[in-house]
């Protein structure tokens, strides 16, 4: 499968050799090249990061796999780090595994803490097998999105997931790189993050982070304004 990288700070102290600065993942060639031209901040986040860490295969290295996505070393991961690790590392049913995940969790987290540890997750018969045998990917399992120029409306809603009727300024990034598949090319990453950040102080006048379906919609409203800033690409 294709390889994923992360970002990270490589610490001194501590226990870890590395610490994840953001929760985010990229195809490797495009994280190593990002690095290897100076930038050293996550295009979608702006965390600050000093080296890339591939992450290794949860079948040959499952230590080391664990190590790598598990973002704040403790060991463990929720039910919400579960389901990102899921969508960035597996070829899976994503949407199925995120419906299904709160009555299957008990399965794992014998203790009922909340969370699942590397044995959990990686033994024979643990959370990674049963996903793979029994939520395989679906060719087509979503739709592609639809055009932000042509039908916003449709949109708005393909990409608030969670029914709220707001969207948080880093769901936009993440919506747009997704619908302009822009996520092997990190300087159309950067470009686009930079497009969102200029323009959203117009319209979160409240400061609180995310924009409803009204401020995105009307005239000359967000997705008006990210569609004459992004250009052709917006249009396609």
């Amino acid at each position: 499968g294709q390889r994923t990288g992360v970002f990270v700070d490589i610490t001194a102290s501590g226990s870890r050799r590395f610490r994840r600065v953001c929760t985010h993942f990229f195809h490797l060639p495009c994280a190593t090249s990002l690095a290897e031209h100076g930038q050293s901040k996550c295009p979608i986040c702006r965390a600050p990061f000093s080296a890339v860490l591939p992450v290794p295969s949860p079948v040959d290295d499952p230590s080391g796999w664990f190590a790598a996505v598990d973002v704040d070393g403790d060991g463990r991961l929720s039910p919400p780090e579960v389901l990102e690790v899921l969508r960035a590392q597996m070829p899976c049913n994503y949407y199925a595994i995120a419906e299904a995940l709160p009555k299957l969790w008990s399965r794992w987290d014998l203790n009922g803490d909340g969370f699942v540890e590397e044995q959990e997750m990686t033994r024979q018969g643990g959370l990674l097998e049963y996903v793979r045998v029994n939520f395989p990917s679906r060719l087509h399992e979503k739709p592609p999105p639809p055009s932000i120029a042509r039908t916003p409306d449709d949109w708005f809603t393909y990409w608030d997931t969670d029914g709220s009727g707001e969207l948080e300024q880093d769901e936009v990034v993440r919506a747009l790189i997704k619908t302009f598949e822009l996520s092997t090319d990190l300087v159309q990453v950067q470009h686009m993050r930079g497009i969102v950040e200029a323009v959203w102080g117009i319209f979160d006048t409240d400061e609180s982070g995310a924009v409803d379906r009204q401020e995105f919609l009307m005239p000359d409203g967000l997705a008006e304004t990210i569609v004459a800033s992004a250009g052709a690409m917006a249009r396609r």
